[in-house]
């Protein structure tokens, strides 16, 4: 599976004999408090948007130190159904699900802490397990410089006002 920028993520396939089951590992390179940290907060963000009543996997198991996992700071989770699609048969369609889950997101109250960043912009480093140098300095770059000006009115706003696939705005 793509995993994210901290952790290797791996699809697991389990056979129970009658059937299989699908789940998902997120593993951390090092143990250290900051792994720790992101750990329990995913932990916790999984439990409380499932409580909201949105789809999130289920959380089977978390080790924020490592003990369990070899040393590496882990996450089992199950996987939610679907792929990933981004050229659909029907744009309206897909568009239209995107908004309605948006907007459930947005309608949830789920207690999650203030966003943490996970690189130091002062002094990042590369990860040694990184196999393109080039395209993290590149990023690091990016990261050193002045955010963006906000839109207004929100960008969000803009898309429901814009041209879709070739439609004249209404």
């Amino acid at each position: 599976m793509t995993g994210g920028v901290a952790s290797v993520v791996h699809r697991l396939t389990i056979d129970h004999g009658t059937h299989r089951s699908t789940v998902v590992l997120r593993q951390y390179e090092h143990a250290d408090s900051c792994s720790a940290v992101l750990i329990r907060h995913e932990a916790a963000t999984l439990g409380a948007v499932r409580a909201a009543g949105l789809p999130a996997p289920e959380l089977i198991a978390a080790d924020a130190d490592g003990r369990e996992s070899d040393g590496r700071p882990a996450i089992l989770m199950t996987r939610l159904p679907g792929r990933l699609d981004l050229t659909p048969a029907d744009p309206d369609r897909w568009l239209s699900e995107i908004a309605a889950t948006a907007a459930q997101i947005h309608a949830a109250q789920v207690a999650a802490g203030p966003f943490q960043g996970r690189i130091d912009a002062a002094s990042p480093v590369i990860p040694a397990s990184a196999t393109r140098p080039s395209v993290w300095r590149a990023a690091f770059n990016i990261l050193g410089q002045d955010p963006p000006a906000p839109a207004h009115p929100p960008a969000s706003a803009q898309l429901w006002r814009a041209p879709r696939w070739g439609r004249k705005a209404s």
